[in-house]
Formats: C-alpha cells, structure tokens, sequence
C-alpha cells in the first residue's frame, strides 16, 4: 500500500494487500476502492495472491455464499481443474461436502485425481457427465451453453446452480428461479487468503516470472494454446 484516501480506515501505508480490480492490471500501481482490497498474510506470497484474486475467489464466493453450500450436501464443478473451479472444489471438501463430482480436461482429470480420489472426475473429451447415477444439490458453471443446459437436469428439488455465464434461452425458461450478482468483495478475498495461510486450500502456479515483453507474450501463448493447469503470474 504507498498511499489511502482520507476516509480509509481499514488498511495503513505500507501494507501487503491484493484486490481484484477486475481487469486492467497490467500496471505497476492501481488505485482500488477500499471494499475490494485484503491484507495478505504474512505466510502468503505476493504471487500466491496475486493467482486468487478475481478467479479463486469467484469460485469460492460461489460455494460460500451464492450456493451457501453446507456439510452433507453433493456438489458438482465444471472445469474442475480451473481457477473457479479448483477453489469451488476446495471450499466444498472443506466444508464437508458429501460427494464431490467435476468436469475437466485429461490432464485436468488426472490432476485431480491425484489430490483427491475420492472425486468423480468426467473428461469432458470422452466421458458424458449427464451419466451421473445420482443428483446433486449444488452446480459452479464456469462454462455456459450445452454444459449449462444439461446441468439443470442433474439438480435436485431446491437444488441450485451459479453460473459465471449468461443463461442460455433453454435454461431462462426452465422451472427455476434466477438471480444476478456480482460482489467483488474485499471480505470474501481477506477469507480465501486466511484459508490459504492456514493451507485448507491449495494454489496451483503453472509459471512466475518477472513482467516484462517477452514473458508476456510468453504467457499469453501459453494461456492461448490450451488451458494450462495453474495460474500463470507476472512479478514486477
């Protein structure tokens, strides 16, 4: 922090936070509102933080308190291996979900599978998730389109499903009730990170290193030519 406004009370020059502005950081300063900004905990590194804000923490927002999931409940999570996804699976299990099911890539199945077995992994490439034997009471949906239109069918009664897409035409006239939200909450983040500090969940780094033109192009490359298992971070 080099600088607050008057009226800022919360957070004092000189310390570690992150926020998520919602795009346009590719800068070396920001000004952010206060609502939006955590402190990082000392055990927690700037890159660590930097990987959660905005796609962690929609997935965790999602679990907590979208879908207010609780202990005993089923859930399953598109893109499973993904920024959203990976957190929403993290919450889950901390939580004490029941069962946990998601979709991911080959790469993204095995990934998965070797931090938890116990989840039931489709790959979206060969297997059909609609095949699953039993409903469940939550869905994350980072995907949209068909993948949405199937999900609702696999809800149980009072089940519900957040979806950082629009809906499709088939899924605004299904039986169900919808709401939009956007919150890009500073408290919600200071939580991810508390869990992060106290190693409940997990962050995946593909790759760090410093910003500069080449590491750019670099890693929009890499972001471009598939979907990379973890968080690609540049360092000023």
């Amino acid at each position: 922090m080099l600088a607050i406004g008057s009226e800022v009370t919360n957070f004092a020059v000189g310390d570690r936070i992150a926020a998520s502005p919602h795009l346009r950081s590719y800068a070396e300063r920001l000004t952010v509102l206060e609502k939006q900004a955590a402190i990082i905990p000392d055990n927690v590194t700037f890159v660590q933080a930097a990987a959660v804000a905005l796609g962690y923490q929609t997935g965790y927002q999602a679990v907590t308190e979208e879908l207010d999931f609780q202990k005993g409940q089923s859930i399953l999570v598109h893109g499973g291996s993904g920024s959203v996804g990976f957190a929403a699976i993290q919450k889950a299990k901390e939580i004490g979900a029941s069962q946990i099911y998601a979709t991911a890539s080959s790469k993204g199945k095995t990934f998965l599978q070797q931090y938890d077995p116990a989840i039931h992994v489709f790959d979206y490439h060969s297997e059909d998730f609609t095949q699953m034997t039993d409903k469940v009471d939550a869905i994350v949906d980072p995907i949209g389109g068909q993948t949405q239109e199937k999900s609702l069918q696999l809800l149980k009664a009072q089940g519900k499903l957040v979806t950082t897409k629009d809906l499709t035409a088939k899924a605004e006239s299904a039986p169900f009730d919808s709401r939009a939200f956007y919150l890009n909450s500073g408290q919600t983040l200071a939580d991810l990170l508390t869990d992060i500090s106290a190693g409940s969940i997990i962050v995946k780094i593909n790759q760090s290193d410093k910003f500069n033109l080449e590491n750019l192009k670099k890693f929009h490359t890499i972001f471009q030519e598939g979907h990379p298992l973890g968080k690609l971070v540049l360092e000023f």
